[in-house]
């Protein structure tokens, strides 16, 4: 017997998950046994599912049999006091399956390998291995595949892989962390070349799709310096010192911090997701700031890296700035329009003609203030 990781459950967007999370007899629909400790400290059946509260912690200390359990976690979304009491379907959102269990954290020495290019030569009739490193032995934590003869995932390296000893079938990553870790696809400094890979890591893989992948990758930190454009539909969730460079765009649906944020330029940005908050500081090229698709922006002093010249007609709609401190753009060939927004704080823009403000309130400039 073991206990189940009783430590704060996030969901795919890594917040916490306020639902239940079900344990089935693996690969099926079938609920399986769960077990926790009476006040006698006596092990005894527990129901399943098993409920969390707002902070995403499970309402009691779960055990588990020695085996592999398919865990399924749900959202939820309706008002009762008490979400036990609420069957409607409607107020359950699927949120991710992955697997846990024993054998996931102690195999045999047989089904330890090192190295993504290992996989393809492991023994599927092992049904689980552990992977340790991916271009070199220390690059990357272990991690756990199940093999699944009946899938035809296409191979990317990363959350699917293929076997030479067969032609169907793939190996599948058991991935219970919120996030993708950029490793986890041999991504980080000096690293790039699988980088597309990992943001187009499909949602579901598995038969039947049963395998639910997070929403957020996790990047490693360290200098990226890339060279083209990259593009997800996933959050970045960054470590300090993350830097992309200059030179391309990244578009993403929203940036997250893990740490301290940067005091310096981390990139240029696009934003697809419904609502954006994010600091200046983070983009190298103010002006693309002004059209990332970010509508909240939080305006600090500009750093001496930052683009303050361009030729452009930009028009911002609909967007909040909030004052940290100033920016002044010194080129004059460039026109902006604020249509729509609001400034709260310190104005930030030195006066100029080649500012425009639509549907906007006569208090509501942007300007520095002069006395």
């Amino acid at each position: 017997m073991f206990a189940f990781d009783k430590d704060q459950r996030l969901d795919v967007n890594g917040k916490p998950l306020y639902g239940r999370i079900s344990f089935y007899q693996k690969d099926t629909n079938q609920l399986d046994e769960i077990f926790v400790y009476d006040e006698n400290d006596q092990l005894v059946l527990c129901e399943n599912p098993v409920y969390t509260d707002i902070n995403g912690f499970l309402e009691y200390d779960v055990i588990l049999d020695d085996k592999i359990y398919s865990v399924h976690q749900e959202k939820y979304l309706g008002d009762y006091s008490d979400p036990k009491t609420d069957t409607r379907p409607q107020m359950w959102q699927d949120d991710r399956t992955y697997y846990t269990g024993i054998e996931l954290s102690n195999g045999n020495h047989d089904s330890i390998i090192y190295g993504y290019e290992s996989i393809a030569d492991a023994d599927t009739s092992l049904g689980t291995i552990t992977v340790v490193g991916y271009h070199t032995n220390d690059d990357c934590g272990a991690r756990t595949y199940v093999w699944d003869e009946n899938s035809n995932d296409v191979i990317d390296n990363g959350q699917v892989f293929g076997s030479r000893l067969q032609s169907g079938g793939r190996w599948l990553l058991v991935n219970s962390l919120p996030y993708i870790p950029s490793e986890y696809y041999g991504v980080y400094e000096g690293h790039l070349e699988n980088m597309s890979a990992l943001f187009g890591a499909s949602y579901e893989y598995g038969t039947d799709n049963r395998i639910i992948s997070p929403r957020v990758i996790k990047m490693k930190r360290g200098n990226y310096n890339i060279q083209t454009n990259y593009s997800t539909s996933r959050t970045l969730l960054l470590e300090d010192q993350v830097d992309f460079g200059s030179a391309h765009t990244i578009t993403c649906k929203n940036i997250q911090f893990a740490g301290a944020r940067n005091t310096k330029p981390i990139g240029n940005f696009h934003f697809i997701g419904g609502y954006v908050e994010v600091d200046s500081l983070i983009f190298y090229d103010l002006f693309q700031m002004l059209t990332s698709g970010a509508k909240t922006i939080h305006v600090y002093n500009k750093l001496v890296t930052q683009t303050n010249a361009k030729t452009a007609n930009i028009t911002c709609s609909n967007m909040t700035f909030i004052g940290h401190g100033q920016i002044e753009y010194t080129n004059h060939a460039y026109h902006i329009t604020f249509d729509g927004c609001h400034f709260i704080g310190d104005h930030f823009l030195s006066p100029g003609y080649t500012f425009y403000q639509r549907n906007m309130v006569i208090s509501d400039k942007p300007f520095f203030r002069f006395f």
